[in-house]
C-alpha cells in the first residue's frame, strides 16, 4: 500500500452542507476509507488553494474509486491525488538506466 494525499474543493452544494450541517466529516471520511480497506491517516479542512486534504494509505484502484464516488455526489468541484514515493528506489533506477543508456548526442 502507498501513501496518498487527496486534495480538493467543495462545490457550492458541498460548502452549504459542510457549513450548515453538523456531521463529523472526519469520522464519515474515515469510515468510508476503512470500508474500502484503506488506512485512514488524517482529514483536515484547509485554508488556501484547496478546501481539504485527506491522507491515507491504499492502492491506486482504491484511490480512483474513492475519488469517483466523491465526485458523483456533486459536493466537490475538483479533487486530485498525489502518491508519495521513496527517493531511494528512484536513485537505484536512475543509476541502472544511466549505465545502459546512450544519449542521442553521444553518437
Amino acid at each position: 500500500m502507498s501513501k496518498y494525499y487527496v486534495m480538493g474543493n467543495f462545490s457550492q452544494k458541498g460548502v452549504k452542507g459542510l457549513l450548515t450541517g453538523d456531521s463529523n466529516r472526519e469520522s464519515i471520511v474515515k469510515k468510508a476509507c476503512e470500508a474500502m480497506g484503506c488506512e485512514f491517516i488524517s482529514y483536515d479542512i484547509t485554508e488556501g488553494i484547496f478546501d481539504f486534504i485527506l491522507v491515507l494509505e491504499g492502492d491506486s484502484e482504491q484511490i480512483i474509486a474513492a475519488k469517483g464516488a466523491a465526485m458523483m455526489s456533486d459536493d466537490f468541484d475538483e479533487m486530485i491525488s498525489i502518491k508519495a514515493v521513496s527517493v531511494d528506489p528512484i536513485r537505484k533506477n536512475l543509476k541502472q538506466m544511466q549505465s545502459a543508456y546512450t544519449p542521442p548526442s553521444a553518437n
